[in-house]
C-alpha cells in the first residue's frame, strides 16, 4: 500500500513543502479529504493535527475530538506496548505499513491496514488507512 500512494505523497510533499504553519495545516486538511480512504496527520509527539471525514467515521470521533487525540489514544489498552514501540521506529524509517486494530469511541475494536509516511512536511506524517474484518474473538 505504501508504494500505491507514494506518488501522491510525493505531490502532497512538494505542495506544502515552505507554507506558513497555519496554510499548511489548512493544505495538508483539503488533501486528506479529497481521499477516499480515511486519513489521518499527526505531529512528531503523535498527536493528531488533520483528520479527514472518512477517519470521523471509522473512529467514531469528531474531527474536532479527534484533533486533541494522539495515537495512543485510538489504540486499545492491551496493545498500548505496541504503539510504543511503532511509533519512533516509523518515524526513523520513513514509512511503514502493516495491520493494527485502533479503538472506536464505542470501544469497539476496528482492525486496519495502514501505510504511514512520515516527514510530509516538517514534524507531519500521515496515516492512511483501510478497514479490514476482525476475526470475532476480539
Amino acid at each position: 500500500m505504501t508504494t500505491l500512494y507514494a506518488p501522491a505523497i510525493s505531490r502532497l510533499r512538494r505542495r506544502l513543502r515552505g507554507l506558513p504553519y497555519a496554510t499548511m495545516i489548512a493544505a495538508l486538511q483539503d488533501a486528506l479529504e479529497a481521499l477516499e480512504v480515511s486519513a489521518l496527520a499527526a505531529d512528531n509527539s503523535g498527536r493528531y493535527i488533520a483528520a479527514n471525514a472518512r477517519a470521523t467515521t471509522l473512529t467514531g470521533y469528531s474531527r474536532t475530538e479527534l484533533l486533541g487525540m494522539s495515537v495512543k489514544d485510538l489504540t486499545p489498552a492491551m496493545r498500548q506496548d505496541a504503539a510504543d514501540n511503532l511509533w519512533p521506529r516509523f518515524i526513523h524509517a520513513g514509512a511503514q505499513a502493516g495491520d493494527y486494530v485502533l479503538e472506536r469511541k464505542d470501544g469497539a475494536p476496528v482492525g486496519v491496514h495502514y501505510a504511514a509516511f512520515a516527514s510530509v512536511a516538517p514534524g507531519v506524517h500521515i496515516s492512511l488507512l483501510t478497514p479490514l474484518a476482525l476475526p470475532s474473538s476480539l
